[in-house]
């Protein structure tokens, strides 16, 4: 390979990985955590997981399925950032398929400049640096058509 394009290549490579996320990214966006439910308040890092949306019937059908093989079978969160900051925050349990869905007053803020979020729940103020943005194409069993991820990987910061 010619040193011009490894140059390319590494730059590429780096740029992928050192991204800025924006407004436009989080705002009235869906969200999903590789984290169980409990590991989300627990972790130090956490990673969330946006999807473009399935356009077919049968894939819409899929969804669920297409989420818990993206969170390898395990209880998830997800998070709906909403345009007026306010956060819809819910868990799914695996095995019942139960969705709880907290109450009360979340909401959630973005500091672009810093690359900050801010997620406010009742008595609970989880402050987290963003460390990493990746896109991605995936191939589902559970869906016909490719499938495009936006993954941003958090910090836990006091």
């Amino acid at each position: 390979m010619s040193k011009p394009k490894i140059i390319f290549l590494f730059l590429f490579l780096s740029l992928n990985s050192i991204a800025q996320v924006n407004s436009k990214i989080l705002g009235k966006s869906y969200w999903l955590s590789q984290n169980e439910n409990s590991e989300f308040f627990k972790s130090d890092t956490v990673e969330i997981i946006s999807f473009s949306p399935l356009k077919s019937e049968k894939d819409k059908w899929n969804e669920s399925k297409f989420k818990s093989e993206l969170n390898d079978n395990k209880d998830f969160v997800e998070l709906s950032f909403k345009s007026n900051h306010r956060l819809k925050f819910s868990t799914i349990n695996i095995d019942t398929w139960e969705v709880s869905e907290f109450k009360g007053n979340q909401v959630w803020q973005f500091n672009e400049k810093k690359q900050t979020i801010n997620l406010k729940f009742k008595a609970l103020d989880l402050n987290f640096k963003i460390i990493n943005l990746k896109y991605e194409i995936v191939k589902s069993r559970f869906s016909s058509e490719n499938i495009k991820l936006v993954k941003i990987k958090l910090l836990k910061i006091k």
